[in-house]
């Protein structure tokens, strides 16, 4: 199971509170319910994709924050400039995490596929 402390291990979310973060953890998790990861014996390839795609459906309150502190951290924002090149990034990294469908044994590439029975 991946926790906060592995979502902040990824991307310091020092302005969300945990109660935040762990309704976009829980949503995360979700999306990679019945998928099993390849080869994954320490979890770190579920706990890496489920914090990133956290960080993913987090990046508009992080967008949000930035956003409001633009006179502050002008170098923030312009590094932080595209609110969807920064979420494609980490649903890119969480998506690129080898995973099986339990339901018909098929692997994909590290993109999630659905399959309709």
């Amino acid at each position: 199971m991946t926790t906060i402390a592995d979502v902040k291990e990824r991307l310091p979310l020092k302005d969300l509170e945990d109660s935040v973060v762990a309704v976009h953890l829980k949503r995360a998790e979700r999306d990679f319910r019945g998928k099993t990861f390849e080869a994954d014996d320490n979890h770190f390839d579920e706990v890496e994709a489920v914090s990133c795609k956290a960080i993913y459906y987090l990046a508009p309150l992080l967008w949000q924050k930035v956003q409001q502190r633009a006179n502050e951290y002008d170098e923030t924002l312009q590094t932080f400039g595209d609110l969807e090149v920064f979420q494609n990034y980490w649903l890119e990294r969480s998506e690129s995490v080898p995973i099986m469908n339990t339901d018909t044994g098929e692997t994909s590439g590290g993109e999630i596929r659905w399959v309709a029975v």
